[in-house]
């Protein structure tokens, strides 16, 4: 499972204008303009929507890697040491 944790404050603003004329700087707080039909519910759909991570990760632990350290691989590492050339078959070709 994914375990969130989101803390946001806001500020309830009485027009667009005051909420355009909140600071920017002030990361702490979130101007919200107060009306009669507030939609709390998408209010905190939007928060946790915003709280998840963009690219998944996973634990450090959980990775096992293929080589300790750089040049170690096994058949991986020798097969990139012997590049095939893509043009022998077309000699083979030509020899018989």
């Amino acid at each position: 499972g994914l375990d969130l944790a989101q803390e946001s404050r806001f500020v309830m603003v009485a027009s667009e204008a005051e909420a355009d004329a909140f600071p920017i700087e002030d990361d702490q707080q979130e101007p919200l303009v107060a009306s009669q039909h507030f939609d709390l519910l998408s209010l905190i759909e939007d928060e946790i929507l915003l709280s998840i991570p963009l690219i998944p990760k996973h634990p450090e632990s959980a990775c096992q890697p293929h080589a300790s350290s750089f040049g170690e691989g096994g058949e991986a590492a020798e097969a990139s040491e012997k590049p095939q050339n893509p043009f022998n078959i077309l000699k083979n070709m030509k020899k018989n």
